[in-house]
């Protein structure tokens, strides 16, 4: 439907645009995501957005994590349902939650969890981890593929089977094969995890998989070591993580901010290029954190000495990626066909949520230091409901947009967790809270909520300042996995 007038919507959605950018609005939807009358029980979610998953590969049963539940009051609204499948990252980002309200719950007896999730929380951290390792583990890439991104030792983006509506809708309109590849933190994850589970039990090391592509049998520690390898094959000379999108209808940013303009400059709001190699500031933290885990594996289960690997990632980040005026990390850094370096230095979320706490002191070795970057940041991209992924003065900042202004919760909840871990127990609280306020007023588990909350309509634009087309208001997935593991956390710290 194309808006006729702007007096149909009976809202002003100006307010919706970016006013440093030329934009047109050419599209206006209502949808029919709106608020519940009553907030779905969190056992019940727990158990929606949890699956008993048969693999018709290994005709094996896992537990695992779906990115999205169905959420009973939604089931038949398809805009409601795209997410409702395993995706790696998600998975084990939701494990990370999971794992760590786990230590919470032992750490304060007097917690908000009530009996029913609680319990749920015990069974399904005795399942969900080594079950997650084992699946991830069957369909972990063995050869470079370019329609789904595979390579060899790295971890799946999405599942789908090729009969799914959405599987063939994707592998007609952008040539995806299945399983889809394109992320590179997934892979860096699954090395943190399951190097965490073989270092609680070794056995874990020898459990064997059968791989879905080449159908020969691995351990566990083959398949880490393989994972590590695909992390080196990134690193360049100068130390930092870089991907090149192997599929040229492939997702364009393969981490969690995966839509075209989550990464630009502040000024003048440059996008990459999409084709060329390009370091996000939020891959070099997971993959460091993931050399950091592997190497405190005992020598006897470590194949591969990462000491100079990590020394160079860390002392390439502080070098190229660290704004010292700014007091903070760019989005990324890439070298144009011309010769010309960009660094993309718009601010975001992630200084908080995907942080290295060890280099994070080293760059800050007193805490007046430090209690700077906290204020800069949270000055920045604290809002009523969370963090903004984009601070609002960055020039494509907008106040709905997906990875532009938009608040996610369980972004918002891991730099809850690391403000924690920094000693920042009042900070850390005070978005606790702000997640619970937002899942209790939407009556939702959202994905994410925009700058007036949550977000109903669907609004394209025309931005004539380079002409592309771009939604820049959509409501957020009601039932997302990792927003449910989040407000798990949050009641945890509250």
């Amino acid at each position: 439907m194309f808006l006729t007038s702007l007096n149909e919507a009976k809202i002003d959605l100006s307010q919706y645009l970016s006013y440093k950018r030329n934009e047109q609005i050419t599209n206006f939807i209502p949808t029919n995501i709106k608020k519940p009358n009553t907030l779905l029980p969190l056992s019940s979610a727990l158990e929606l957005i949890s699956s008993n998953f048969v693999d018709r590969f290994s005709d094996q049963t896992f537990r695992l994590f779906l990115a999205a539940g169905v959420h009973p009051e939604f089931e038949t609204i398809e805009e409601a349902n795209l997410f409702n499948t395993v995706f790696g990252r998600d998975m084990l980002i939701q494990i990370k939650f999971l794992r760590r309200a786990i230590q919470l719950i032992k750490n304060h007896q007097n917690h908000k969890l009530d009996l029913r999730s609680t319990e749920l929380i015990q069974s399904l951290n005795s399942q969900i981890p080594l079950d997650a390792i084992k699946f991830l583990s069957i369909y972990q890439g063995r050869k470079t593929n370019l329609d789904s991104e595979e390579g060899s030792g790295k971890i799946l983006h999405e599942f789908r089977y090729n009969d799914d509506r959405i599987a063939i809708e994707l592998a007609t309109a952008r040539q995806w094969k299945w399983p889809y590849f394109g992320s590179i933190d997934a892979t860096c994850e699954y090395v943190s995890l399951l190097t965490d589970l073989i270092m609680e039990d070794n056995n874990i090391a020898t459990v064997k998989i059968k791989n879905y592509f080449d159908k020969r049998d691995y351990t566990l520690l083959e398949c880490l070591d393989m994972a590590v390898k695909c992390i080196l094959n990134w690193q360049a000379s100068d130390g930092l993580i870089y991907y090149t999108r192997q599929n040229p209808l492939g997702i364009e940013i393969q981490s969690w901010r995966d839509s075209f303009d989550s990464i630009s400059t502040k000024v003048a709001g440059l996008l990459p290029s999409f084709e060329l190699p390009i370091a996000l500031y939020d891959l070099q933290i997971t993959a460091l954190q993931a050399m950091e885990n592997y190497q405190k594996l005992p020598a006897n289960l470590r194949s591969i000495n990462l000491d100079k690997n990590q020394t160079q990632l860390k002392q390439a980040i502080k070098i190229i990626l660290w704004l010292p005026q700014q007091c903070y990390f760019a989005q990324a850094y890439q070298s144009q066909n011309n010769g010309q370096k960009i660094l993309f230095d718009a601010l975001s979320s992630s200084n908080l949520s995907q942080i290295d706490i060890p280099l994070l002191k080293e760059l800050h070795p007193s805490k007046v230091n430090l209690d700077k970057y906290v204020d800069t940041i949270l000055k920045n991209l604290e809002s009523d409901y969370g963090l903004m992924t984009l601070s609002p003065e960055s020039n494509r900042y907008h106040p709905c947009g997906y990875h532009t202004g938009n608040i996610w919760m369980f972004d918002t909840m891991l730099a809850s967790l690391n403000l924690l871990d920094l000693g920042y127990i009042e900070q850390s609280r005070l978005l606790a809270y702000k997640t619970i306020n937002v899942i209790n007023q939407t009556h939702l588990y959202p994905e994410l909520v925009g700058k007036y909350g949550h977000n109903e309509v669907i609004i394209d634009i025309l931005d004539t300042s380079d002409n592309t087309l771009n939604r820049i208001v959509q409501p957020g997935q009601p039932l997302q996995g990792w927003s449910v593991m989040a407000y798990v956390v949050a009641l945890l710290i509250d």
